[in-house]
């Protein structure tokens, strides 16, 4: 939406132009990724990108691999198959549980993707999504490939 609470669609937002989300008022750009429909997406500055680099931070300390988290400003853009995770950890070889790496998304704004859930697991990847709950609670859920 606009400033003056005007709803809009992605389709109807030229790209680059600065909107603003109705549900918690951060703003967001368009995003029109290849093999993605356009949508909205929150600038890389909110708390969404606090809880990966806190997530990955901890990840890093308990499991000793390195995250490559996305930074679309900088060209940073992991990826497993056509989907971009906000951060990933790739293993040097398949780790008992948690298979070829993991990819972390997260979801403190919008709803977790089964769509993507299904595709990283797919690929041989775990999953780790970072939602709130109703009252706000960052909740951490890790899904592995079976």
């Amino acid at each position: 939406m606009t400033l003056d609470e005007e709803p809009l669609k992605p389709h109807d937002v030229p790209k680059g132009e600065r909107v603003y989300c109705p549900e918690c008022t951060a703003p967001m750009y368009v995003r029109d990724p290849d093999g993605c429909d356009r949508h909205f997406m929150h600038v890389e500055t909110s708390d969404h990108w606090r809880a990966v680099r806190e997530i990955t931070s901890e990840m890093k300390d308990l499991l000793g691999v390195d995250f490559q988290v996305d930074n679309i400003m900088l060209g940073n853009r992991p990826q497993i198959g056509d989907r971009f995770p906000d951060a990933v950890a790739n293993f040097a070889r398949e780790r008992d549980g948690l298979g070829r790496g993991i990819a972390v998304e997260c979801a403190i704004y919008n709803h977790r993707s089964d769509a993507k859930t299904e595709e990283y697991l797919n690929a041989g990847y775990s999953v780790l999504w970072i939602t709130r709950d109703d009252e706000g609670t960052v909740i951490e859920e890790v899904i592995t490939p079976q």
